[in-house]
């Protein structure tokens, strides 16, 4: 009986293996690809990858991240923008951090949105503007919760965070002022 059993669930296994193929691996490609989940072994934006130490190591990689991001991939934008913000040997460079971020932000990636958010709460390369730290950080919600991004990943937490934080500091005409921005800037992304 039990060789009878094998000969029937063999076929079956194989059956399910090769369905589980054919469906699992294009859908987890194409989530990849909106950005819905993480490529690879962790990511630079979210500190699961390290930075390089060594030099040649973090400068090829820097090499590898910006051919992709000239082709206008906003994951390695957003990689390539972390990278320069954390800098080698913490040598950090906030206008190709800022560079990067934008390019990613700009279609519309949420944790470039959410980096631009914290670069500028604490003023790191550029002024320090709570206002358009609120409205970055507010864009990269709403971005999150329309590609179910928010699902996948653990940034939404920290994003509310950051977005308490911010309006417990600012006026309402601040806030209000935030939030025109993110209507404004949401309308434009979305064009």
């Amino acid at each position: 009986m039990g060789k009878v059993a094998a000969l029937i669930a063999t076929p079956f296994i194989i059956l399910l293996l090769i369905v589980v193929a054919v469906v699992a691996v294009p859908v987890i490609i194409f989530c990849q690809a909106l950005g819905l989940i993480e490529k690879g072994p962790g990511s630079y934006r979210d500190g699961t990858r390290p930075v390089p130490t060594d030099e040649e190591e973090y400068y090829s990689e820097i090499e590898r991240l910006r051919e992709q991001a000239n082709e206008g991939d906003s994951y390695a934008q957003t990689e390539l923008g972390a990278l320069y913000e954390a800098g080698f040997a913490n040598a950090r460079n906030y206008p190709e951090a800022l560079k990067w971020y934008r390019a990613a932000a700009s279609q519309g990636d949420p944790d470039a949105q959410f980096k631009l958010g914290t670069m500028y709460e604490f003023g790191f390369g550029v002024k320090r503007d709570e206002v358009q730290a609120l409205m970055w950080c507010k864009l990269a919600r709403e971005f999150q919760y329309i590609t179910h991004y928010h699902e996948y990943h653990k940034l939404s937490e920290e994003i509310d965070r950051v977005v308490a934080r911010l309006t417990s500091k600012l006026s309402e005409s601040q806030i209000e002022e935030a939030t025109a921005m993110v209507e404004e800037s949401f309308r434009q992304l979305q064009e």
